[in-house]
């Protein structure tokens, strides 16, 4: 997601990840200019 902030000029990108048992994650990432 970081490589692809800054491939696409982009300030933020949501990521979300699911894991066994009924977990999730969930992260905002901010690139800086």
């Amino acid at each position: 997601a970081a490589n692809r902030l800054i491939r696409e000029n982009k300030r933020y990108a949501l990521l979300a990840a699911c894991a066994a048992g009924g977990q999730g994650h969930a992260m905002l990432i901010e690139r800086y200019p």
